[in-house]
């Protein structure tokens, strides 16, 4: 009977971790056959010297890519929560440090479109859902594109594309992206019971 009970309790501990686990912004990346004819992520190349690099804000050898601070994080929260630089009255690495405070993970990724649009992900994840706050009020401003918020995540995806050849491959690859995104929930919480 005891072994019962302290079985029935290392069940119960696993499972309340699992639930509590955070997600990672690495279920942003729309699986391939969830994306239109001519819609894919964009490919990294190896440049004339052999390196593989990918280009967002800094240099990256993948697509998509993920970053956890003390890497900097700061341009992709900028872009997140939409804020000018030298909002807060800081700039330099006074800013990035302050930006780095309660983000866990930053994600980019890119999809090209047959049009050669690219939808650009970018989002971060907290370390308190709370802290999303200023990327869910965006979509309060109506000059903005809305962020889509999913638990602690926030994720700012749009598209760039030279208007002169731009098409509806461009406009089916956007929102494949964003619908897959808006489609994700957030994990759901432990039960209270479970709670230590």
């Amino acid at each position: 009977m005891t072994r019962l009970l302290i079985a029935t309790l290392l069940v119960s501990t696993a499972i309340a971790g699992q639930a509590q686990s955070p997600q990672s912004v690495t279920v942003l990346t729309v699986p391939e056959d969830r994306l239109p004819e001519g819609c894919r992520l964009e490919p990294v190349v190896p440049n004339a010297v052999g390196a593989a690099r990918f280009s967002m804000y800094r240099v990256r050898a993948t697509n998509p890519w993920v970053s956890t601070p003390p890497e900097p994080v700061a341009s992709v929260r900028q872009l997140v929560e939409n804020r000018s630089v030298g909002e807060d009255g800081l700039t330099g690495p006074a800013l990035h440090a302050r930006l780095q405070i309660g983000v866990a993970e930053a994600y980019g990724a890119r999809y090209l479109a047959a049009d050669s649009s690219r939808i650009e992900v970018h989002a971060i994840r907290y370390t308190d859902p709370k802290l999303t706050s200023t990327a869910a009020l965006i979509r309060l401003d109506p000059h903005t594109v809305p962020r889509i918020v999913i638990g602690a995540i926030a994720a700012h995806v749009f598209r760039s594309v030279d208007w002169r050849r731009a098409n509806a491959s461009g406009e089916a690859c956007l929102k494949a992206v964003r619908d897959y995104i808006g489609s994700l929930k957030a994990p759901d919480p432990a039960p209270p019971w479970s709670r230590r």
